[in-house]
């Protein structure tokens, strides 16, 4: 697990662990050259040791940069932190830099709150596949998370975003 406090690419200070999955584990962090907070999305190294994981990485923040959509975060930066100990033999750390969107996961609040009401489901579906239907017009992908427990919904507004902070969600009519 990579330190909170730890320098990223240079200028991306981790905060504080917002998510983490199979692949990746997701912090707040803040630019320190544009002092702005952002998301940043490290790979577990032991995942990017293997080559096709590492590619499909790779690919995810490369189809999300060619996005633009209002429901869709934009990708900020991407990059490989050197291994801890600066042997180049080892790998490295990818990442992917997203704006950060704050807010509380879908999941929280179907815990919290119980299900949607029908139709703020239907508001939250028709916005998703709005945002999924500009990733597959952006590009030919074959991947992108969009797991419940990855969206996330503020409670004054709904919005949404994957597990790499990717896309937002609706507001309430």
């Amino acid at each position: 697990m990579t330190a909170l406090g730890t320098l990223i690419g240079g200028r991306y200070r981790l905060d504080a662990q917002i998510g983490r999955g199979g692949m990746s584990t997701v912090y707040l962090a803040f630019d320190t050259v544009l002092e702005r907070p952002v998301a940043i999305k490290l790979m577990h190294r032991e995942i990017a040791a293997d080559s096709d994981q590492l590619e499909r990485f790779r690919r995810e923040a490369r189809s999300v940069a060619q996005l633009n959509h209002p429901h869709v975060v934009t990708v900020i930066d991407a990059g490989e932190e050197p291994s801890a100990d600066g042997d180049p033999s080892r790998d490295g750390c990818p990442y992917i830099v997203l704006e950060y969107v704050e807010g509380e996961t879908l999941k929280d609040v179907i815990r919290r709150e119980g299900p949607l009401e029908i139709p703020q489901a239907i508001a939250y579906a028709i916005e998703i596949a709005r945002a999924l239907g500009a990733h597959t017009s952006a590009r030919s992908c074959t991947e992108m998370s969009s797991r419940t427990t990855s969206w996330s919904a503020s409670k004054a507004e709904p919005r949404s975003q994957t597990s790499g902070s990717r896309v937002r969600s609706p507001r309430k009519a």
